[in-house]
């Protein structure tokens, strides 16, 4: 499991270095008089002279072939890695998805992680990486989202935040239900927009601005949950994007819990976009 963990890890990280670097040339270093990048990233096949030094080599997706120096890691996917008698490798070299060929007089001083084509861990190993490096970065931008902007909003929109709070309080099933309404509908919207090419553009403009209202519509949560639990503290007297930001920290806590917390921020999300429709249909009827 320890060993799993750390590939993953160093996948990662390897991957972000590449994408971080300076782009360079990938080219085949075929000539000796041809300047020396210091770093190799590429699709292509590669090709290190003997005499050549750089300090990493990624190729993705194509062949490696390395008759000189590297200073740092080098990091074969789904490709084969060649190493010529004078090659040397300071550090590690790592080959996942492909083939692995090492010369008599190669040197790789701090190991090689190699993991078969055949093997269909590499596949899973790879993109669970991937995918739980792009969920950490989603609950950030939640956790962002709910502490700074639903607060600046309590702040900047202070009476129509109030009356999202106050029909939160007083009207709480009735907005989760016409929340789940307005989510059915939203669905069934972008599948229907989705499905003609045309409708691509017009479904991401209506999913950004379903999201919006949503988000201005939690605000009234954050503020209705926020002020219970400043009244539990004995912080009732607090301004109201002080008991929104209490309640936004709530959320984000929630929301980090496995397998319930994305469950409980869709169901938030809807609570919010309920709210906002029904203070609207609220204040445009006359009975209320």
């Amino acid at each position: 499991m320890k060993k799993n963990l750390f590939l993953s890890f160093s996948v990662v990280l390897l991957i972000l270095a590449a994408i971080s670097l300076t782009p360079q040339s990938a080219l085949a270093l075929d000539r000796q008089s041809a300047p020396q990048p210091s770093d190799v990233i590429g699709f292509n096949p590669v090709f290190i002279p003997q005499n050549a030094v750089v300090d990493h080599v990624v190729v993705i997706g194509s062949s490696a072939t390395i008759a000189g120096t590297v200073t740092n890691d080098v990091l074969v996917i789904n490709g084969t890695l060649t190493l010529l008698p004078s090659a040397q490798l300071e550090k590690r070299a790592f080959v996942l998805g492909g083939r692995f060929i090492s010369a008599d007089g190669a040197i790789v001083k701090k190991g090689i992680v190699h993991l078969e084509t055949g093997s269909q861990g590499v596949t899973s190993l790879f993109l669970t990486a991937l995918l739980l490096l792009f969920w950490g970065f989603v609950k950030l931008a939640i956790a962002l989202i709910l502490v700074i902007i639903l607060p600046t909003l309590s702040w900047s929109f202070a009476a129509p935040c109030k009356r999202l709070e106050a029909i939160c309080r007083s009207h709480c099933g009735k907005a989760a239900a016409m929340g789940l309404l307005l989510g059915l509908a939203f669905l069934l919207l972008e599948m229907l927009l989705v499905i003609s090419v045309v409708g691509i553009p017009l479904a991401l403009l209506t999913g950004i601005v379903f999201m919006m209202a949503a988000t201005f519509g939690v605000s009234g949560v954050c503020q209705a949950l926020g002020g219970k639990l400043a009244a539990k503290v004995g912080d009732s007297g607090k301004p109201v994007w002080i008991q929104a930001l209490y309640g936004a920290l709530a959320i984000v806590l929630i929301a980090n819990i496995p397998f319930l917390g994305p469950v409980f921020l869709v169901f938030i999300l809807l609570l919010g976009a309920g709210l906002l429709a029904l203070t609207i249909t609220q204040k445009s009827d006359p009975t209320h």
